[in-house]
């Protein structure tokens, strides 16, 4: 293979990389404002727990009516911390992708 052709085939490679690279930093980018976005709902959630609940336990419907109010909030509240999970385990990887010897331009 010619030096030239060697040549080109780095800078192709290089261009390669840096899409990838830019990329992955743009997707980080995006989880880590949705990430913003649930922590400020599950701490929300979590303060106004109880407001948004109606406990009325004196008849029968009530007591159960509450046990399903507070059943769906804490259901919500739930889906809303597994969500932010996903999100802060997929920016994990995204970093540490982005910082492998693979991307380096050293």
């Amino acid at each position: 293979m010619t030096e030239d052709r060697q040549k080109h085939e780095r800078i192709q490679e290089q261009k390669r990389v840096d899409e990838v690279v830019a990329e992955i930093k743009r997707k980080i980018n995006l989880l880590q404002t949705k990430a913003k976005q649930l922590k400020k709902d599950v701490i929300d959630i979590r303060r106004d727990f109880w407001e948004d609940v109606t406990v009325n336990i004196e008849e029968m419907d009530d007591k159960i009516e509450t046990e399903a109010s507070i059943k769906q909030q804490a259901e919500f509240l739930s889906e809303r911390e597994r969500s932010h999970g996903q999100v802060s385990e997929r920016l994990d990887i995204l970093e540490r992708l982005k910082d492998t010897p693979l991307f380096r331009t050293d």
